[in-house]
């Protein structure tokens, strides 16, 4: 698979995570579990597909370290973030009775 390769040279540190079926009935197939990238942390570990956890890396690459670098002079090395996974089939289909 293409992403899985891209993943390789991303800079992630990252953990493939077996598929499994949450709360609500929401499936989880093909996430990996990211920490960091680089030798930049996130404030928690947390559930990413491979293109969501590609689209990380490449913002933090592309965007979020030339902006430290150039506002303040130097790198970000920690990102606090609040999530990235919500289930939403149960709500919907509640909603929809």
């Amino acid at each position: 698979m293409l992403c899985s390769a891209l993943l390789e040279t991303s800079g992630l540190s990252y953990r493939p995570m077996a598929d499994s079926t949450g709360a609500g009935g929401c499936e989880l197939k093909n996430v990996v579990r990211v920490t960091q990238v680089d030798d930049t942390r996130f404030s928690a570990p947390f559930l990413a597909t491979c293109p969501l956890a590609l689209g990380i890396a490449e913002f933090e690459h592309r965007y979020v370290q030339p902006a430290a670098r150039e506002v303040f002079g130097e790198r970000v090395m920690r990102i606090e973030h609040v999530g990235s996974y919500a289930c939403r089939n149960g709500i919907i289909k509640r909603t929809l009775r």
